[in-house]
This record gives C-alpha cells, structure tokens and sequence, in this order.
C-alpha cells in the first residue's frame, strides 16, 4: 500500500485508473501519542476495548479505563492478583492472572471475582462464537464459559500450552505441543498439524486470514491455519501478540511494536514501554512498562466500492469531509466533494458527479473545522 501522513487526520487516496475508483490508502504508524508516562514501578498487561470503553489491566490487580483512551481513570478491581489480559463479550469485561484469577464487570468499574478452579497463570483470552477460552502455562489451566462468570475445563485428551489464543473464521485456535493446533468451534475439541514446520510464537486473525509468527521471526499467513504463505521476517524479540483493526495488523513483543496492511512492509510503531496493543472505536491503544499508555492517531481511510462508490471507514459519531482533485500534483488545489456524518463504519459516499471520467484523487478529513 502507498503511505502517506495523517498528522491533520488526513488520509490522501490514488486514483490511477481511466473511471473514479481508489486503488491505495495509507496511515502514519509513527503518530502515537503518550497518554500515560511510564513513571510507576507496575505494569499494563493487556488492554481491550467494549460497549463504548476501553479497559486496561496489569500487575497488583491494576485497572484502567477510558471512553476516548486519552484520560485514564483507576478502578477497584477487588484483587491483588496480577492480571495478565482482558477481553469483551456477552456485555462483560473478563480479566484473567495469577494463581487462576478470572473477574468480571459489566461497566470496568465494578468488578467480580470469579472461581476458576485451577492454580495455574491465566496469561491468554480469547472471544468468539459465544465463547471465552482463557489459557496458562499447562494443560489443566486451559478453561472455556459460555457465559465468563461459569469456567469448566476443556475435556481430557486434549493437550493445549497456549502462547496465543486466536479466534478467526468460527474457532478459536490454540497451540499444542511443537507443530501441531487445537481447534475449538464452540462444539467440538480437534487437534491438528499446524502446516508449519517450526514452533509458533503467537497468532492472530483480520482481513479474511490468520497470521503466525514461528521462532524463526518469520511471518506466514493462511486462510485456513493450515496451507500457509510465508510473508516477510521481523524484528521483533519474542512476538507476543496479534492485534488487527480497520485493515492494520499490529505485533507486539518483548523489544518493540510493528504493524502492517499488507503482512509484508512492517513499520516500527509506538513508544518503546509499549509490550501489548488493542484496538476499538477507530484507534490503537498501548500499555506497558511502568503502567505507561500510548494512542494511534485515529485510523480513516477510504477505499473504492467501484467508479464513484466509496467506503469510508473511521470512527464513529463524527463528520467526515472528502475532497477532490484531478491531478496529483500540488499545485492543483483540492475541492469539496462531500460531507458524511459517521454512525456505522464503513460509511457509503456515492460521488455527486458520476458522469465525469478520468483520473480522480480523494482524501478525507475527520472533523472538518
């Protein structure tokens, strides 16, 4: 994909072809703004974003929260366990940690804490078909609910020792042993042969397809977690985690973070305290070291539906202006094209002038003054 900056929330389009039709958008990875100072001696471990808020956790039973993720407040969680992740679904918050601490919310303000009935660290969650999937370091510490209050294990015979839960395409997948996988469809328990011939790192799922990481650093992506393709080869000491959002891939890890439309081109991206990343409501947050919390830039951008049909994507409850020009030379000036106020993304703006033909280039601006 061609980049290009949004340090004025700007997202600028190419149109290459003969009818009004996009064909590349871009983003700036670098403009992360610093919420929090990493000043205190704990951490933020984990960080998810649901109904409306964003929730962070991290080391004594610590929580934050925050509607737009640039003023954070602490919260009571009722533990001095640490806790190690967090996830949304069924309206509730779910945090697991230490000694296998699991609590719930359904606002991130008042917290339950909940029976797991195992021992073990409780370091990876995951959401999806109905589900949560809550993993540790051995295979009695694997626990699933239907509801994140009631956990039971997953049946004997199945052997899981999850670095990642992944959920994608109806299943959560989670690692067994040296190459093989452990599926879950929210029914039935299968085990598998990873299709890769190294030991995976971490994995994740967006834009259609799952992407691993092997101890080789190697990225590969698949549409299945079975035939894989292998993409580019990173930087990063020890991959921890996954994080997809509005067509942007996110890992982070034990040294920096990186992200990537295309699964290729990898840029390094937010301040180095940064060792987990979630993502909602248009915007990348990340937590680390010395409980310190950094924000993306809000993520808008347009992409072609056909001649003159656009899909704007952005965060919602706010107006979006999108300019015009014929050329892409910087003497030619831009025009307005039209307004779109965002309740649902991706938004449909259909071009006012769809009997024009030529080359067009559009960008767009959140919040126009």
């Amino acid at each position: 994909m061609n980049s290009c900056p949004l340090h004025l929330r700007w997202c600028l389009l190419l149109c290459v072809l003969v009818t009004k039709a996009i064909t590349a958008a871009g983003q700036d990875w670098e403009a992360w703004q610093i919420r929090q100072p990493a000043a205190a001696t704990t951490w933020l471990s984990g960080v998810c974003h649901g109904n409306g808020l964003f929730v962070a956790v991290g080391w004594e039973g610590l929580i934050d929260t925050s509607v737009t993720g640039e003023n954070w407040h602490p919260q009571v969680s009722g533990t001095s366990a640490d806790l190690f992740n967090v996830g949304f679904g069924h309206g509730l918050f779910v945090a697991v940690g230490a000694g296998g601490a699991i609590l719930t919310s359904p606002d991130g303000t008042n917290w339950t804490v909940r029976s797991s009935g195992v021992g073990s660290y409780l370091r990876e969650l995951s959401f999806g078909a109905g589900w949560f999937v809550a993993g540790g370091f051995s295979p009695n510490a694997i626990l699933v609910s239907s509801n994140g209050v009631d956990w039971d294990p997953i049946p004997e015979g199945v052997a899981a020792y999850p670095d990642f839960i992944a959920f994608g395409r109806g299943r959560h997948v989670l690692e067994s042993g040296r190459t093989n996988l452990v599926l879950f469809d929210g029914t039935h328990w299968t085990t598998r042969a990873s299709g890769l011939p190294e030991n995976l790192y971490t994995m994740g799922y967006g834009n259609g397809f799952f992407l691993a990481i092997d101890i080789r650093n190697r990225v590969f992506t698949s549409p299945d977690a079975a035939h894989w393709r292998h993409r580019a080869t990173l930087d990063v000491v020890r991959p921890e985690h996954v994080v997809f959002g509005h067509g942007t891939f996110v890992v982070d890890g034990g040294s920096h973070v990186v992200a990537s439309q295309d699964a290729e081109a990898w840029t390094r991206v937010t301040p180095d305290f940064v060792r987990n990343v979630g993502f909602g409501d248009g915007t990348f947050i990340g937590v680390g070291m010395g409980a310190g919390i950094a924000q993306s830039d809000p993520i808008t951008w347009l992409r072609s539906e056909g001649a003159g049909r656009i899909e704007l994507h952005g965060p919602t409850d706010h107006v979006y202006e999108i300019q015009q020009r014929a050329g892409w030379h910087e003497e030619q000036a831009w025009t307005l094209a039209g307004r779109v106020s965002v309740t649902n993304s991706p938004a449909i703006w259909i071009d006012p002038e769809p009997d024009l033909v030529g080359q067009r280039y559009y960008r767009v601006l959140m919040d126009p003054p």
